[in-house]
């Protein structure tokens, strides 16, 4: 989620990394795994779409899709393997729910949550 922020910050040694925010939420069988960014508008279609793509897929059709995705070419302007989304839905127990809230006329803040089942 962080290469979709319109946040950006300098780490010491130089490297831009995207600002975000994380939450965990406990619960008696399980944890709600929350993260959030800013993202610019023009990109909030394209991840509405992919986390709608997502969540309509089986887990043997999320397996075949994250690995044909590793196996693609990215686009010169991607920062990863566009492969994260993909896996946070292979190994969350259930299906992503995301939120959208503009912000202003350039951003929209972007939620994205992710439900995990404890192991006994």
């Amino acid at each position: 989620m962080l290469h979709y922020s319109a946040e950006r910050k300098s780490l010491e040694d130089g490297r831009e990394t995207g600002v975000g925010i994380i939450m965990v939420d406990e619960k008696s069988v399980g944890y709600n795994v929350s993260a959030g960014n800013l993202v610019l508008n023009e990109k909030i279609e394209s991840l509405k779409m992919k986390c709608e793509k997502i969540n309509s897929m089986s887990r043997d059709e999320l397996k075949t899709y994250y690995q044909k995705q590793l196996r693609s070419n990215r686009p010169e302007d991607s920062k990863g393997a566009g492969v994260g989304l993909i896996d946070i839905a292979r190994k969350s127990d259930g299906p992503l729910s995301f939120n959208i809230s503009p912000i202003d006329d350039k951003h929209s803040f972007f939620t994205l949550s992710a439900y995990f089942t404890k192991e006994n």
